[in-house]
């Protein structure tokens, strides 16, 4: 019997992760841990697998269990720590065109609480940038699993077609086609912090209580509409400037062939356009 979770989405982050957690949460023959991301296998490592498997111990009879934690991609030892534990899970990855992603997680950083630097830095600064280039961790990730156990998705694709989408992921997985409330949905809009030092602090102490055991009641409170409408206010994503956008585009294009011939899929034709 293979040990939990059948499945990881690995990442990466802002590339769906949320709308599809939301989905595959209602499915009746799937279970995903309470509270979204685990981050086992690269935070939390530390608290040993008797703790990561007891996430999964609500899990029904012939369930699919799953475990979604998108920022697993980057981290540098999460592909091995993974296949260490489980070399038969299944890889799942959700790849979104890399300029607007890396804007959409400056605004999640600052949705944290975080003091961040502007768009325009971020699009320009060359260790930024290098910490979010896809190919150096498709590379940890086929290196550690063979081909048929890993699906590449993209962005764009999800955003086109979410039924579409959707089945692909749960033939993969093996589990029924449905259709899920949240299917035209968006799940997580671009949002700040009312309040950052309070959102730091809630964010800290949720974290805490994840590592005690408490990751549902986290769960309960972190997506409660009263709770989301007291911590965050809707917020307008910066752009950046066109040319720090086309520095960013020309960076991150060089990289493009290389993740066509790792994944053995052509990237959508918006990857290429100009920004």
């Amino acid at each position: 019997m293979n040990r939990p979770p059948a499945f990881i989405h690995a990442g990466a982050p802002k590339a769906g992760s949320t709308w599809l957690h939301a989905a595959l949460s209602e499915h009746p023959g799937i279970y995903l841990p309470p509270g979204k991301e685990l981050q086992f296998f690269d935070k939390h490592y530390k608290l040993g697998e008797d703790w990561y498997e007891k996430q999964f111990s609500g899990a029904p009879d012939g369930a699919v269990t799953g475990d979604l934690s998108p920022e697993y991609l980057f981290h540098p030892e999460a592909a091995a720590r993974i296949a260490a534990y489980d070399p038969s899970t299944k890889i799942l990855i959700t790849l979104r065109e890399p300029v607007k992603r890396l804007l959409s997680w400056r605004q999640q950083r600052i949705s944290l609480g975080e003091d961040v630097d502007t768009a325009d830095e971020w699009l320009t600064d060359a260790a930024t940038l290098e910490a979010h280039l896809y190919a150096p961790a498709l590379k940890r990730i086929f290196d550690h699993f063979p081909r048929q156990q890993i699906q590449v998705s993209f962005h764009a694709e999800l955003r086109q077609n979410p039924q579409g989408f959707l089945d692909k992921i749960c033939d993969f997985i093996g589990a029924a086609h449905f259709t899920p409330e949240v299917i035209d949905k968006e799940v997580w809009g671009a949002r700040a912090a009312r309040n950052p030092a309070l959102t730091r602090i809630l964010y800290a102490g949720g974290q805490a209580l994840r590592q005690a055991g408490l990751a549902e009641l986290v769960g309960r409170v972190s997506t409660h509409p009263a709770f989301t409408r007291l911590i965050y206010r809707k917020a307008e994503s910066d752009p950046g400037s066109v040319e720090a956008r086309r520095f960013a585009h020309e960076f991150f294009s060089r990289e493009y062939d290389t993740i066509e011939m790792l994944t053995g899929r052509p990237l959508p034709r918006s990857w290429r356009a100009e920004p």
